[in-house]
Formats: structure tokens, C-alpha cells, sequence
């Protein structure tokens, strides 16, 4: 059987589960708010949604 080479993953693809204590490890490295500021420079929103 020949193996089918895949570039691209779908939602259906994969499936995790996370646990409460995974769920808190991820809060306590990366809380609310931890991340500010723009996303792209300013130039480049000019090209965001076009």
C-alpha cells in the first residue's frame, strides 16, 4: 500500500483533550494579557483584510 503524502492538516486531523492542570500550566506561562502591542507594524496592517 502506497503511503499518501499529507502538506496540510485540517481541523479534523487532530483532536487534544487539555486537563485542568494543563490548562493552568498554560495560563501560569501565558496569562491573560500577556501579550501587547499590535500585531503587525503599522505598515504592514495596511495590507491586513484588503
Amino acid at each position: 500500500m502506497p503511503v499518501m503524502e499529507k502538506r496540510q492538516l485540517g481541523n479534523s486531523d487532530l483532536q487534544v483533550t487539555l486537563t485542568g492542570a494543563d490548562m493552568k500550566a498554560i495560563d501560569d506561562i501565558a496569562s491573560k494579557g500577556a501579550a501587547a502591542g499590535m500585531r503587525y507594524p503599522e505598515e504592514g496592517m495596511k495590507t491586513v483584510n484588503r
